[in-house]
């Protein structure tokens, strides 16, 4: 073979390598290169528990709402398809309940749009036991609803009475 031909395609698959290796790494422009494109400012997220007191065997509703408060669709991109994680505390801040709990979700990247000026309830239920099917004892408890997308938390609490 020519050298010239030989140099052409070393030059060549030169051109291509550096193309994939720049098109792989994230800009150094000190710009945020997050996934999603929602400012703080552009969207909220609330909890809500349908009662605040509840007795073993009741069953209660955590919504986590996400707001779009801006004109333009709000896309995000979630590192599993489980948008929110819920959790229930106890009063020491130990967690007892996982929503996600025994679950296994494929690591893909999942996206979520919000049109403008609207929301997305997101739900689980909750009947007083632990992960293990136990009762828990009465008392206090902390509920928190986790946004996967940007690890947002919201915290309330609810009593376990008898």
């Amino acid at each position: 073979m020519d050298n010239g031909i030989i140099m052409g395609k070393a030059h060549f698959l030169t051109g291509v390598l550096i193309l994939l290796i720049s098109c792989s790494v994230p800009s150094a422009s000190g710009k945020d290169e997050s996934p999603n494109n929602a400012s703080d400012d552009d969207f909220s997220i609330s909890l809500y528990l349908s009662k605040k007191s509840i007795v073993p065997g009741d069953t209660i509703w955590f919504t986590l709402s996400i707001v779009n408060h801006s004109d333009d669709t709000i896309k995000f991109l979630l590192p599993s398809p489980l948008p929110v994680v819920f959790t229930v505390y106890n009063n020491h801040n130990r967690p007892v309940w996982r929503s996600d709990f025994g679950m296994m979700f494929a690591q893909m990247i999942t996206p979520l749009n919000i049109a403008p000026e609207d929301s997305i309830p997101l739900k689980a239920f909750w009947l007083g036991k632990d992960n293990r099917a136990n009762w828990l004892p009465l008392g206090k408890y902390f509920v928190e609803g986790c946004f996967t997308a940007n690890k947002m938390c919201v915290r309330d609490s609810l009593w376990l009475t008898d």
